[in-house]
């Protein structure tokens, strides 16, 4: 890429035009060719990845031009930083997932119908986690590193990092998963619509949803302060769930497409989703009330992070830019 495109790639306010929509964000990053599908963030730093093959680093608030990252030879599907932020992984069109160890520089990353770990400081291949018969779409170190749980077409399975075998194994088909700040349950969506809870410990299904889904549930998060789960899905609901008592359904909230991400503010008191019509909507998670919505992208959004200290939102979207939005949560 020419330096004066690369000095063009970089934060600022789209005059283009394009789509026909309000313009809510604060930054537009230009930089992609074509739709940016992953997008992570560590304090004021954004990275970016898209399928015309590229990743960016840049930093919120900063008009210098962003490092392009190269070596991929097709689109960049998922990128995550560790947790100190020395380091940011990227994986391709065949790596669905990454995720940091909690406490260190191990990481983890999905593929095809198994999963892989690495030490990221020496590159030395430690372990593959294999047993899925379908493709193995999501995963994570449990919070207190002990455990690795992932999810696939037809499994939910829970490993042991330093062998690399198979504790427990739940036959379900799995879209999306999230795990309990404990470490003890996991809460997972499913193409057919079903919000399954499982025990960690001991791979029991401690709780299967009725027919309130009535879609595909594409994302799944638990609230990092409260007793509150979100999920989402093609159906253009967010369910609040009562997540440590009855796991019940505490709110639904409708939207007005579907919901492809969703994440919870730093305080865990509040809901990001990010829909197929390109509109962000902010929940309040104890009343349901919808505190604002956010305009600026023309298609579906297919990335969200909030940033460390809770001020801004940063999401990636099919109409091939990133955008800042001030949310000022804390």
């Amino acid at each position: 890429m020419a330096e004066e495109e690369i000095a063009m790639a970089r934060m600022s306010l789209d005059e283009d035009g394009g789509e026909d929509v309000d313009e809510d964000s604060m930054h537009v990053f230009v930089g992609h060719d074509e739709p940016v599908v992953s997008i992570a963030c560590y304090s004021a730093l954004v990275a970016t990845g898209g399928c015309d093959n590229r990743a960016f680093i840049w930093r919120i608030g900063d008009e210098a031009p962003p490092l392009l990252l190269q070596g991929h030879t097709d689109s960049v599907t998922a990128l995550a930083f560790s947790g100190d932020g020395l380091l940011l992984a990227s994986g391709g069109a065949d790596g669905v997932w990454i995720r940091w160890h909690p406490h260190g520089h191990v990481i983890l990353a999905g593929s095809d119908f198994s999963s892989w770990m690495w030490n990221a400081d020496s590159g030395v291949f430690m372990t593959m986690f294999v047993g899925h018969q379908g493709t193995v779409v999501c995963g994570s170190f449990t919070p207190d590193g002990k455990l690795v749980c992932t999810g696939s077409e037809e499994r939910f399975s829970v490993w042991d990092p330093k062998s690399g075998a198979c504790i427990h194994g739940v036959k379900q088909n799995v879209n999306c998963l999230a795990l309990s700040n404990d470490s003890k349950l996991a809460l997972t969506g499913s193409s057919c619509g079903l919000v399954r809870l499982i025990s960690i410990q001991n791979g029991k299904v401690r709780f299967t949803s009725s027919s309130i889904i009535e879609s595909s549930s594409y994302c799944a998060a638990i609230s990092p302060s409260l007793a509150l789960a979100a999920t989402g899905g093609q159906d253009q609901k967010l369910v609040i769930w009562d997540f440590y008592h009855s796991f019940s359904p505490r709110l639904t909230c409708e939207h007005t497409s579907g919901i492809y991400k969703l994440v919870w503010s730093c305080n865990g008191e509040q809901v990001f989703t990010g829909c197929e019509d390109g509109k962000l909507w902010q929940w309040d998670a104890r009343s349901g009330a919808c505190l604002r919505t956010y305009r600026g992208h023309g298609e579906s959004i297919q990335g969200m992070a909030v940033t460390s200290d809770g001020q801004f939102l940063v999401s990636a979207s099919d109409d091939e830019t990133a955008q800042v939005f001030f949310v000022g949560t804390s």
